[in-house]
Formats: C-alpha cells, structure tokens, sequence
C-alpha cells in the first residue's frame, strides 16, 4: 500500500503536491465536519429518545400514585360511613400496589400475559407487605 502510494506521488513534481496540498486539507476537514455533524446528530436523537422515555415513564409514575391516593380515599370515606376503619389497606400499601401494576404501561408491548403477571406480581407485595405490618404490630 505504502509502495503504491510512493509510486504515484513519484509520477508528480515538488512542486505540483504542494500545489494539491490545500485542496486535500480542505477536503479533509470538510470529511472530519461532515462526521462530526453525523455524531453530534445520532448523540442527540437518542439523548432525546432517551428523555421523551423517562418523561413518560415519570408521567405515568405520577398518574399512578395519585390514582393510588384517591382510591384509597374514597375506599377510607366509604368505610368511615359504615364504620369499618380497620378494613381498608394503608396508603402505602396502595401506592405500592398501584406503582407495581403501572409498570406493564411503561413496557412497550402490553400483552393480557404481562398485564396477568403484573397483577399477580402486585398483589404479592401487597400480600408480603401486610404480613410484614402485621408482625411488626
């Protein structure tokens, strides 16, 4: 390779390469600014990618927690009508329940199979949590 490079610059004078030299320069650095560009524009797309992605997922975090409130408010004032206190579930539990359904919502296919085992899997730390509270009482 290097032999074959000697070899055609052998065929040009002095003279003539310096001659070329600013041309090649300049189309050097337009290549490095046209790469540059590239770079800089994949890094952007996916940074933004990246934070619509946690935007939504911050989103929908909030949505649940306060869906998980205001069910537990209405489940605490219907029961304080009936007075049955003792039976509704702490806020915690609900939050926590509701924030362990909510992430089939962040996943990007949403299957009845995933949606099952997000249940099952929420229901289970609540069962877990209850019975933690129960020995700690």
């Amino acid at each position: 390779m290097i032999h074959q490079i000697q070899t055609e610059l052998a065929k040009y004078s002095k003279e003539q390469i310096i001659a070329f030299m600013p041309a090649i320069a300049a189309a050097l650095i337009a290549v490095g600014a046209l790469l540059g560009t590239i770079i800089t524009v994949i890094c952007t797309a996916l940074q933004g990618c990246l934070a619509s992605r946690a935007e939504r997922e911050r989103h929908i975090r909030e949505l649940t927690v306060n869906a998980a409130i205001e069910q537990w408010k209405t489940e605490r004032s219907r029961a304080d009508a009936r007075n049955e206190t003792g039976t509704v579930k702490s806020l915690r539990l609900r939050i926590a329940s509701f924030l362990k359904f909510s992430e089939v919502l962040c996943e990007k296919s949403m299957t009845p199979e995933a949606i099952s085992r997000n249940i099952i899997a929420s229901d289970e730390i609540v069962a877990e949590a209850e019975r933690i509270m129960k020995n700690v009482k």
